[in-house]
């Protein structure tokens, strides 16, 4: 049995979840699951670009497909044919989100991105965050998820949305800075005006420049004022905090430098840091908390922050 069916057509059975229990003996033994396997487990180290669309991907996929291959003994086209499939496949996992449509802007941890929306606006995404987007509809609503931290620039024209767990932002025409993180979110209006809404309760706010509004499990939506420059300080890797928890600024800390803090706090913190230097940084931090830090590795990746001795 196992030698007698061609790996495309047990690859195209396990891709539809036919195969049957023989099938799936012989698919189990097949050179080519071994392939797909291995391209799978090695899939996080691929160099997959930041911006991803359907388009792109199965333009990418057709071409492996087209590929030429040479003609050797049946047995052996079968494996070269099926493996080519499986590296498609797999690229298209990656490339392709399963929400249908959806083009992804991924800003990656230890780097920031800017990117330029379909209608002309742009976003700024701070490490570790990243907007989905449907383009397809982009022209009848301007909508987008937002996970982590950005700085949008919208240009003039129909209701722009951002939606995050928590909040959501609509604009017509403006610039202002979104954070989004679990324990606290945010909203700075630079220009124009903001309309901050708590997805749970519905409670709404209206920013105007210089304006802030915080979110917190705790609190709901609260409003401050506050001098703001130009644009958010973090496009300039100074990065300021004022009465948020610690934990937050680690965090922080751990995305920008690409690093793991090892300490748990339930204290707040007020001050900031700069992305320059790392041991700056820590320093910054760790003076303000009395706190000393230590790195737990040769590679100064893992970090662990303890009390300091009197």
């Amino acid at each position: 049995m196992q030698d007698s069916l061609p790996n495309d057509y047990l690859l195209s059975q396990w891709i539809s979840g036919e195969l049957t229990e023989e099938e799936k003996v012989a698919w189990e033994s097949s050179a080519t699951q071994k392939e797909v396997k291995r391209i799978l487990e090695h899939s996080e180290n691929l160099n997959v670009a930041a911006t991803r669309s359907k388009a792109e991907a199965w333009e990418m996929l057709n071409q492996k497909i087209q590929q030429p291959t040479p003609v050797v003994n049946m047995r052996r086209r079968y494996m070269l044919w099926g493996s080519a499939v499986a590296a498609a496949l797999a690229l298209v996992f990656l490339l392709i989100p399963f929400s249908g449509g959806q083009t992804s802007y991924l800003a990656e941890v230890g780097s920031q991105s800017q990117v330029r929306l379909p209608d002309g606006s742009s976003a700024e995404l701070n490490a570790g965050s990243e907007i989905t987007l449907t383009e397809e509809d982009w022209q009848h609503e301007r909508a987008l998820n937002l996970t982590g931290e950005a700085f949008f620039e919208v240009k003039k024209g129909s209701k722009f949305v951002v939606t995050t767990d928590q909040i959501s932002v609509e604009v017509l025409g403006t610039s202002f800075n979104v954070q989004a993180r679990p324990q606290l979110s945010q909203v700075s209006c630079y220009t124009g005006k903001v309309r901050v809404v708590d997805n749970k309760s519905q409670q709404e706010i209206i920013l105007t420049p210089g304006q802030t509004a915080r979110w917190s499990k705790e609190s709901g939506l609260q409003t401050t004022a506050e001098a703001l420059s130009a644009k958010p300080e973090w496009l300039t890797g100074k990065f300021v905090y004022k009465n948020v928890p610690l934990s937050l600024v680690l965090d922080e800390l751990e995305r920008q430098f690409n690093v793991s803090i090892n300490h748990e706090s339930t204290d707040e913190f007020s001050g900031g840091f700069d992305k320059s230097d790392l041991e700056q940084a820590l320093y910054q931090v760790c003076s303000v908390m009395g706190l000393t830090y230590t790195f737990e590795d040769d590679k100064r990746s893992r970090i662990k922050l303890t009390p300091e001795q009197n």
